[in-house]
């Protein structure tokens, strides 16, 4: 068994395909604050619903440089570009910063 963060994202690479079983309380978003760093980040979208990544980001998009998504599609605030279209429940993002921020995610509805 491996302990993992509640807020962390993680990237698992394997040789062939896998079942990975995660166990746990469910995260309210609204009131999990997570902590980004200048540079990268990996974040997990906490919340039940897609949303747009735009709306999801627009408190902090100032400060960002790129969102990645696991297949390579980006986000560019700067550039007003949205390759990624909805962030997705259960998904991880790599996020880089120009400086360090807060993302507070919106309630389930």
């Amino acid at each position: 068994m491996v302990n993992i963060a509640q807020k962390e994202g993680y990237l698992i690479k394997l040789q062939e395909a896998q079942t990975i079983n995660i166990c746990g309380a469910q995260l309210l978003p609204d009131l999990t604050p997570i902590n980004l760093y200048e540079g990268w980040s990996f974040i997990s979208y906490l919340r039940d619903t897609p949303q747009d990544a735009i709306i999801v980001l627009d408190d902090i998009a100032e400060v960002i440089i790129i969102v990645k998504d696991s297949y390579g599609k980006a986000y560019l605030p700067s550039w007003k570009y949205n390759g990624i279209g909805n962030f997705e429940p259960g998904k991880e993002y790599q996020i880089k910063m120009s400086s360090e921020q807060t993302l507070i995610y919106d309630a389930n509805d």
